[in-house]
């Protein structure tokens, strides 16, 4: 028997370690067979006891566990095929036939240099992921000494391991790993699809696939294609590589007599093709049967293919790399596909808790909720107007969470808080060295809300330069990093918001009329929360609500002389204003009522309603403001109406005296004098 542990991931990813007769420690110090230089690993973490045929994985106590097939264990007895996890490494568990009976069965499915191009002629040719070159150490160590080729290889492997670790999203991660594959591999076109699960007619191990991304020779003087679907892909190849989890190479497709009577290679005129597995490390095992681990699941597969007419080949060499990509990769794009998984269900639990964000019963905000519903199953783009702090990226995510898009990503973007060339960046993104500074390479939010709605916050904001390519984006779907020529599709929809008055900065040339018209298809006027009557109440309790479960404070309700001043403040800063206003009352309250006393000064200021002055509370407050009025009276007309010179004899600066005078509602006495 061959005894041995394949690194899979981790440190020690790609060598192979040989199990002995006797024990094998596991862990972190330095006097441990196998050595895992990590934080998550103990100082002796496990032993591997092999006794004759029989090989058992010991854990001794470590801290954090070793798994087996994605459950944990104290003592396993492993079979051929299992997977340990220790810390963050993976190693796959080999209990084979004698060597000599491995290299036999490995040279009957592998036919030698020499003879390849006669045997492609006659069969594709099957690779098991297990088995490729650049996961066997000792195949891998004769095959860099006799060929500069697998050097080669053995290097844009590591290139493309090294490129995609850097992406968290499975559509940057892809457009990554396919740019790097028809560098490293002769492909004229290339696709990665994952699985959807069984097929809907209901074959037997038949799956349902979804083009993450795609290559395809374009057209002269058209850029090159990315759509999701942009080319028929073998059906028959695809079902042969997920039953049999091995990698098929068909040199020459038309001697294939599995391949040569599918429609979609006839129809193309694929002359060779190659289809990897991509199996997912990170799927649970063993979970129908803990005795025994199941085979890694499907994830999807990794396709390449040469047409008629080219030159271009694949061999046997092309299948051990893409082999051996695929092995490396499945993991990132496993961890990518569950954290956008995860990030779609955390968002449909805030919508769940909050609903649509949306407070209030008033008429104005009525006419805003039946625009939304009217709006928000269209793709057309929005124009959010009104002053600043009425809720406009509160309406954009409401019409986003009623859109079709709703599981796809809300990407915000405030124009107004980055300069020019930082805007460009983040907009549209950039290649590595596109500037100083451009260490690598990033995507822009139009690229991450790709599938989704951005939102441009402050939109009036935006240069003229960044103008005319966000109108180039709008009417093209493309968009262009920095640096870089290659347009890149997209599917986004755009919501802009602004408080300014667009009309106006067109007729001065401050914002292109082209773009206003553009963004201007539907436009929608919050309305300002001193217009929305009881509204404000309502919206009080709700931010007290929140405010209180976050910081720990039960909250009932507000007094009467507190739901009186918030009545009466004008709230010039609209919602964002009492949003703050109750966040301090509540901080800084000391019961579970807010009272006036809770409030900021600014709501005090104002002129209380008449029918609250009998209130306790409300009397020192009118006292206070009385006093306040007739020393800023006093004061004014000392100064003969001088405002400045007011101010220094209340030593104050003048513009807390003008707001104290707005407060307390003095300038049409102040003026009438």
């Amino acid at each position: 028997m061959d005894y041995r542990l394949i690194a899979l991931t981790g440190p020690p990813g790609g060598q192979v370690f040989e199990i002995p007769e006797g024990e094998l420690s596991i862990g972190r110090q330095a006097a441990c067979d196998l050595r895992l230089a990590e934080s998550t690993v103990s100082r002796r973490h496990a032993l591997v006891r092999r006794e004759g045929d029989r090989v058992e994985l010991v854990d001794l106590d470590s801290r954090h566990g070793t798994f087996v097939n994605g459950l944990p264990v104290g003592e396993r007895t492993l079979e051929d095929g299992d997977r340990v996890v220790i810390g963050g490494s993976t190693f796959l568990v080999r209990l084979q036939p004698d060597t000599t009976a491995g290299a036999e069965s490995a040279s009957a499915m592998v036919s030698d240099t020499a003879g390849l191009a006669a045997d492609l002629a006659e069969t594709a040719l099957s690779l098991p992921v297990a088995s490729a070159l650049f996961l066997d150490r000792a195949r891998l160590d004769g095959a860099l000494a006799a060929d500069d080729r697998v050097a080669r290889s053995l290097a844009a492997l590591l290139g493309i391991t090294t490129a995609v670790q850097r992406h968290r999203r499975v559509r940057p991660l892809v457009d990554e790993l396919l740019d790097r594959l028809l560098e490293a591999l002769p492909a004229q076109r290339a696709a990665v699809l994952l699985s959807d699960g069984p097929s809907e007619d209901g074959d037997a191990g038949g799956e349902s696939f979804a083009t993450v991304a795609a290559r395809q020779p374009s057209t002269p003087g058209e850029p090159e294609e990315i759509a999701p679907h942009p080319f028929e892909i073998s059906g028959t190849a695809l079902d042969r590589v997920m039953r049999e989890r091995s990698g098929l190479l068909a040199a020459d497709v038309h001697a294939e007599h599995d391949l040569a009577g599918a429609e979609s290679v006839h129809v193309a005129g694929v002359r060779s093709l190659l289809c990897v597995p991509l199996l997912d490390p990170l799927a649970g095992h063993g979970e129908n049967d803990p005795g025994r681990g199941e085979e890694p699941a499907p994830l999807g597969v990794i396709y390449l293919d040469t047409l008629q007419g080219s030159n271009a080949r694949f061999d046997e060499q092309h299948l051990e790399l893409a082999t051996a990509v695929a092995v490396l990769v499945a993991g990132p794009l496993a961890a990518a596909r569950r954290w956008e998984r995860l990030e779609r269900e955390n968002e449909r639990l805030r919508e769940a808790a909050l609903g649509s964000g949306l407070v209030g019963e008033s008429p104005a905000l009525e006419r805003v909720a039946e625009m939304i519903a009217r709006v928000a199953p269209t793709d057309s783009t929005v124009l959010l107007r009104g002053e600043s702090g009425t809720g406009k990226e509160v309406t954009a995510r409401a019409i986003h969470r009623s859109s079709p898009r709703r599981r796809g990503p809300f990407v915000a973007v405030n124009c107004a808080s980055l300069v020019d060339t930082l805007l460009e960046s983040e907009l549209f993104g950039h290649e590595r060295g596109a500037f100083t500074g451009a260490v690598g390479q990033k995507e822009g939010q139009l690229e991450l809300a790709d599938g989704g709605t951005l939102f441009l916050d402050e939109v009036g904001e935006m240069p003229l330069g960044q103008q005319a390519k966000l109108l180039r984006v709008l009417e093209e779907r493309t968009v262009v990093r920095v640096g870089s020529t290659r347009p890149r599709k997209i599917d986004v929809r755009l919501i802009a918001a602004t408080n300014r008055d667009l009309e106006r900065a067109v007729d001065d040339g401050t914002f292109r009329r082209d773009l206003y018209h553009r963004l201007n298809v539907i436009g929608i006027t919050l309305p300002p929360l001193r217009e929305r009557g009881s509204d404000v109440l309502l919206l009080a309790r709700h931010f007290a609500d929140r405010v209180g479960t976050k910081v720990g404070r039960r909250v009932t309700g507000f007094s009467d002389a507190a739901r009186a001043r918030l009545l009466a403040h004008d709230w010039p800063g609209n919602v964002r204003e009492l949003a703050n206003a109750v966040e301090r009352a509540v901080v800084l309250g000391s019961d579970d009522v807010v009272r006036a006393e809770d409030l900021p000064e600014a709501l005090l200021e104002a002129p209380a309603p008449r029918e609250t002055e009998a209130d306790a509370s409300q009397t020192y407050h009118e006292a206070l403001n009385g006093l306040k009025r007739r020393l800023i009276l006093d004061a004014v007309d000392g100064a003969g109406g001088n405002i400045t010179r007011a101010a220094e004899r209340l030593d104050l600066h003048p513009n807390h005296l003008h707001r104290l005078i707005r407060n307390l509602g003095l300038r049409a006495e102040l003026d009438s004098r």
